[in-house]
């Protein structure tokens, strides 16, 4: 719905600004520059604030919602992206080419800010059910005095599940800024993998020891796992700081080209 609004939004300046054959636009007036100016601003604050109140309404994350949200970023950082391509098509008076390429500027900005944080939330998208998986460790929900061969079964296929984790994470490229987080996941999934290993190796009839001790450990495991996510709904905060900069300097140069009209 977003985006078709926003599109809505922007369809008449396309339509206005398009020229023939790939050509610029007649000369516009100063009146003519600065309208379209202020309605290009008009489009950017109402898309910047959705995705800031997406981002805002998320408390206890899920997949889906992940998905929902890095769209209406990624419907966000399209609105910078044609907002940019229509303002170098423009034939804009020479009176107002400073504040063209300012304009240019900003929305090679937005459209960087906000691709990148649709890129770190598609990452959260993907680590999300890996964290939330941990609770259905097998080898965590069996009784005390489960069949020796069944603890041995869930522990080798725990330890291939947190495998396949590590896998997927080493394969995955976040944004530089996630790198740091992307290697404590690792190493968390890791550490998961090496202890139901363990557990596999070292039980025997006589001695449950290794198992007992990861079902007692397993609460702690489940608090780091929790831990990881409050951590990248702290990122959400971050992002909104940036989506903030983009609205603030959006109402800022739509009231400098007010003031110019």
């Amino acid at each position: 719905m977003r985006k078709v609004a926003a599109f809505l939004l922007l369809a008449p300046l396309l339509l206005g600004l398009a020229g023939c054959g790939g050509a610029k636009a007649r000369p516009l007036s100063i009146d003519e520059y600065y309208d379209r100016m202020l309605e290009t601003q008009d489009v950017i604050i109402q898309s910047v604030s959705d995705s800031s109140d997406s981002l805002g309404s998320i408390n206890q994350p899920d997949y889906y919602q992940m998905i929902d949200l890095e769209n209406v970023l990624l419907d966000t950082a399209g609105v910078f992206k044609n907002a940019k391509r229509d303002a170098v098509a423009m034939n804009t008076p020479p009176e107002v080419e400073d504040a063209q390429k300012e304009s240019i500027a900003y929305y090679s900005l937005g459209e960087d800010v906000v691709g990148e944080i649709a890129s770190d939330v598609a990452f959260f998208r993907d680590v999300l059910p890996m964290l939330t998986d941990v609770r259905n460790l097998a080898l965590a929900n069996m009784v005390d005095n489960a069949d020796l061969a069944r603890i041995k079964a869930a522990a080798a296929e725990d330890a291939s599940t947190m495998h396949s984790y590590d896998k997927d994470l080493n394969g995955m490229n976040p944004p530089p800024g996630l790198e740091p987080y992307k290697e404590t996941l690792i190493n968390f999934f890791h550490s998961i993998e090496n202890g139901v290993a363990d557990v596999d190796r070292a039980i025997t009839p006589e001695d449950r020891s290794d198992f007992l001790q990861f079902k007692q450990d397993f609460e702690g495991i489940l608090h780091q796992r929790d831990l990881y996510i409050t951590r990248f709904l702290a990122f959400f905060m971050d992002f909104r700081i940036r989506l903030d900069y983009l609205v603030d300097a959006a109402m800022n140069r739509e009231a400098k080209f007010d003031y110019e009209q």
